[in-house]
């Protein structure tokens, strides 16, 4: 593994009523719009603006972040993905699913380095007290 985790961490826990991802709808599954699956394409098929929507979520999410990012147990990268998108445009967790198996297999594997990128960033903040438990 590229980023290996510091140390073992607990998982931390909060109501779902918290989570800014929950709170933004990205969730929701009655919502169809082909144009926010498009946006999402975008942003995962672009490195740099990938690595910057993903550094806003866990700088502007802090509960989701700490709520997914240290369950070890989910798939991390998709999580960052879906909020990335869910933050940027307001897009749902389905609709970047969509937008994920329309791109490239070079685009989704770095994607998934740009999230283990930050997944490495959020444990070397969490491990030094950057987030409130």
């Amino acid at each position: 593994m590229l980023f290996p985790i510091k140390k073992e961490f607990k998982q931390t826990f909060f109501h779902y009523s918290l989570w800014e991802d929950w709170k933004n709808g990205m969730y929701e599954t009655s919502r169809n719009n082909d144009s926010l699956i498009t946006k999402s394409l975008f942003i995962l098929s672009d490195e740099e603006l990938c690595f910057v929507s993903m550094k806003k979520v866990i700088d502007c999410w802090p509960i989701s972040t700490m709520q997914n990012l240290t369950n070890l147990s989910i798939n991390r990268c998709a999580w960052l993905g879906w909020s990335s998108c869910s933050l940027a445009h307001n897009s749902t967790q389905i609709q970047t699913i969509l937008a994920w198996n329309f791109l490239k297999e070079k685009h989704q594997v770095v994607a998934n380095f740009t999230a283990m990128r930050i997944i490495h960033l959020f444990e070397s903040r969490f491990m030094d007290g950057f987030y409130e438990n």
